[in-house]
């Protein structure tokens, strides 16, 4: 199974593989550009914790990817696209059948 990362078009989240981050990263398609969510994480030492303390976000700052190039496949459970990006803009996307 691997990783993966969401994707969010039209209002509804993907999961996708092709995108650069591929640990569980959060993209959005807006309008024609891709955008990325910068979160940085703090770890908390909390002894009751499993691993012994959890990563809590300190924050985060989302940011076009101007210079991302290539094709994205997201998928859910009833849909899939292929979105194609030059210098960080969608040039073209398609709705995949699904088998």
């Amino acid at each position: 199974m691997g990783m993966f990362d969401y994707i969010r078009y039209e209002d509804k989240t993907y999961q996708t593989k092709d995108t650069p981050h591929q640990f569980m990263g959060e993209y959005e398609i807006r309008g024609k550009e891709l955008w990325f969510n910068n979160v940085e994480h703090a770890w908390v030492d909390h002894e009751d914790s499993l691993l012994g303390g959890y990563l809590v976000s300190k924050r985060d700052e989302w940011y076009p990817l101007k210079n991302f190039e290539g094709e994205i496949r997201f998928y859910d459970d009833d849909s899939e696209y292929l979105a194609l990006f030059w210098e960080g803009e969608m040039i073209r996307i398609r709705c995949l059948q699904r088998p």
